[in-house]
């Protein structure tokens, strides 16, 4: 597949934010300003999602503190396997296993509880919602159709980074931040390969809302072109 320049990968992403935004908006969810319970490190991102947070921290000078912030985490190891490799496995009928993720770290980018760069947030952050309050469930809440959604989406996303750094999302910004010269002390995790789309990951049940939202996300345009071309090369 031919990758699609830097421009329309970036005007790509923020597109689909906004159409996955509008199709979940009827949810009612219990999530508001300053419950930080799912900011954890466990937020998996693409390089694309990683160079719009990187790009903001040096817009608004936040580099020097961020630098700090990710010289107080430990370090992390390399994930398990991607969104798509784990899709593909699945559908090979071959055992899968995601990894648990770092769910008891908190995420370097919150300030009291509220996000600096939320305006930039990675789709992972994004598609993080309950329908009950977390903190005193302990456990989020919300619609199978919704987790089916988030996953596809995150695969289109994987697919349109594909060949690019795929990682947890302080390892690949710190990557991104020492490349331009903000050295930190300490080395950054090891990232994989983000991978091509293998096929969804669809119950027969959540199929028909989620393939609507998967159409809207295919006919969304930019510019000259539409996402779905994108997606095929075209």
């Amino acid at each position: 597949m031919k990758q699609p320049a830097r421009r329309h990968r970036q005007l790509a992403f923020r597109k689909i934010y906004e159409v996955f935004a509008d199709w979940s908006s009827t949810i009612p969810v219990a999530c508001h300003k300053g419950c930080a319970t799912c900011c954890t490190l466990g937020v998996t991102v693409s390089e694309t999602e990683a160079e719009l947070i990187a790009a903001s921290i040096r817009e608004h000078a936040l580099t020097q503190w961020t630098m700090r912030r990710l010289q107080q985490l430990p370090s992390l190891p390399r994930p398990i396997c991607t969104t798509n490799e784990f899709a593909g496995a699945c559908l090979a009928g071959t055992e899968a296993d995601p990894g648990s993720g770092f769910f008891d770290g908190t995420c370097p980018f919150l300030d009291h509880t509220l996000c600096r760069i939320y305006p930039v947030r990675p789709f992972g952050c994004r598609s993080f919602i309950s329908t009950t309050r977390c903190h005193e469930t302990r456990q989020a809440e919300l619609p199978s159709f919704y987790l089916s959604g988030a996953t596809a989406v995150s695969q289109v996303l994987e697919h349109l980074d594909q060949g690019r750094r795929w990682g947890y999302l302080s390892s690949l910004v710190d990557t991104l931040l020492r490349e331009r010269g903000a050295h930190t002390v300490r080395p950054a995790g090891l990232l994989l390969t983000a991978r091509p789309l293998p096929g969804f990951l669809l119950s027969d049940e959540d199929f028909p809302l989620v393939s609507h939202l998967l159409e809207s996300i295919f006919a969304a345009t930019l510019e000259e072109t539409t996402i779905g071309q994108l997606l095929t090369g075209g």
